[in-house]
Parts: C-alpha cells; structure tokens; sequence
C-alpha cells in the first residue's frame, strides 16, 4: 500500500489525469443509460431490426443519406425531428434505431426522443460507417 502511495505522489499529474478519465468514460456511460438510449454494435443492430422489427431512422442530412443508409431506413433530418415527432408517435413502444454518417447525430437525437418518452431507444454505435465497414449492405435508392 504504501508503494502505491508514493507513486499516487510521484506521478500526481498521471493520477490526476486517470481519475479524470474514468469520470468521464462513465459519465459517458451512465447518462446514455439513465436516458434509456443504448448504443448497438453493427451486428446488435441487426439482430434488433431482425428479431424485434425496429424502425430505423437516419438522422443525417439529405447528402449524408443520399450516399448510403439502412434498407428500409426512414430519413428525418436532425433539422427536422422536433417538427416530425407525432409521425413518429405510433413506435413510441417499438424498438429505434437512430443513425447517421457517424453516430454523432443519431446520438443527439436519441436522447431526444428518449426524454419525450420514446422508451425503446437505441444508437447505431459509429453510424452507417461502422455499418459499412462491417460489411453490412447499404441502400442508395
């Protein structure tokens, strides 16, 4: 214990600057969960369209969408989802699954809809990117 001690003392900025980082990593982690939106792998992701029919909805702008999205997906702009939620009001119930380019926007969005009470949330974790990268098909039409 007091070897610990010491090096707690040698290397405080080391110390300081790992405690920090655990904060935030679960931070990061605690308010995706108390807001009830998850992140899904790629593959996750496609267990939860397959097995529980989520909706897909790709947040992303018109250009974003246009070079490659989920089959099937339903496409409201970011810009947009505020003035397009009693469209959305007949999943409140079913399972969500946001995405966008990279898993920035669709994140945002989530906890969107997560706090009017959306409570099947979830994120596509990296977007259509790590979609793509996991060899998953994508739908330009």
């Amino acid at each position: 214990m007091e070897q610990l001690t010491q090096f707690l003392i040698n290397h405080w900025i080391l110390s300081l600057a790992l405690v920090a980082l655990a904060l935030l990593v679960g931070l990061s982690f605690l308010e995706g969960k108390l807001r009830g939106v998850h992140k899904l792998s790629p593959m996750a992701a496609t267990e939860l369209i397959n097995r529980e029919s989520a909706i897909v909805i790709d947040v992303g702008p018109q250009g974003e969408f246009d070079q490659g999205h989920i089959l099937d997906a339903r496409h409201i702009p970011m810009a947009s989802l505020d003035k397009e939620l009693p469209k959305l009001e007949q999943y409140r119930e079913q399972p969500i699954l946001m995405s966008c380019r990279n898993g920035q926007r669709s994140a945002s969005a989530a906890m969107s809809l997560s706090k009017q009470g959306f409570s099947r949330v979830h994120v596509l974790g990296g977007g259509t990117l790590a979609w793509q990268n996991a060899s998953l098909p994508l739908s330009r039409k």
